[in-house]
Formats: C-alpha cells, sequence, structure tokens
C-alpha cells in the first residue's frame, strides 16, 4: 500500500511540475504576444505617418516641376 501511494504521490508530483512548466511557457508566450502588439501599433502609426510625408512630398515635386515647365 505505501509503494502503491508513493508511486502515485510521484506520479501526481510530476504532473505538478508539468503543470507549471506550462504555464510559465503559456506566461511568456502571452507577454511576447502583448509586445508584439504594441510594436504592430507604432508600426503602423509610422507607415501612416511616412505615407503623409511621401503625399507632401509628392506634392512640392509636382509643384516643381509645374513650375519648370511655365
Amino acid at each position: 500500500l505505501n509503494s502503491s501511494y508513493e508511486s502515485q504521490l510521484q506520479g501526481s508530483q510530476q504532473q505538478a511540475e508539468t503543470m507549471q512548466a506550462m504555464y510559465a511557457g503559456i506566461t511568456a508566450l502571452m507577454t511576447n504576444l502583448s509586445d508584439s502588439v504594441e510594436d504592430t501599433k507604432r508600426s503602423k502609426d509610422n507607415i501612416a505617418e511616412l505615407s503623409t510625408n511621401l503625399s507632401a512630398l509628392n506634392n512640392i515635386y509636382g509643384n516643381m516641376l509645374t513650375a519648370m515647365k511655365s
């Protein structure tokens, strides 16, 4: 009976360790995912700013070409 209990206790301990490792992995995954969301937001903002600047630059060059043709 004691050896059966000891075997069951070891199995439970291994299962608890496995679950703890799994939760640690999930926590790390969620942290990385959260960081990725912030990076994606910054990239989106930077691309929008780049698009605005490019449009303004195109307008300037367009005006320069128009002035040169006149």
